[in-house]
């Protein structure tokens, strides 16, 4: 996740980018193996490991989307 970017968009916008990163991260597990890593990355991250990172920042996402769901439900009618 690049801090810089977290706050960009809106918070459906966001939750649906983080949603597609997680079936990428997925895809790319199923396409080379899960205990594979890109042969470019110095630091030898396996694709279970990046897929354990996304979905940490997914759940992220998720309950900053329920937050503003809450705020906006009166608005929303």
């Amino acid at each position: 996740m690049i801090l810089d970017y977290w706050d960009i968009g809106t918070p459906t916008d966001q939750l649906i980018g983080k949603c597609s990163k997680v079936t990428r991260s997925i895809c790319k597990c199923n396409r080379f193996g899960w205990h594979n890593f890109h042969p470019k990355d110095p630091k030898k991250i396996s694709n279970y490991d990046k897929v354990l990172e996304e979905l940490d920042d997914l759940e992220a996402r998720i309950r900053e989307f329920r937050v503003w769901m809450e705020v906006h439900k009166s608005t929303s009618k």
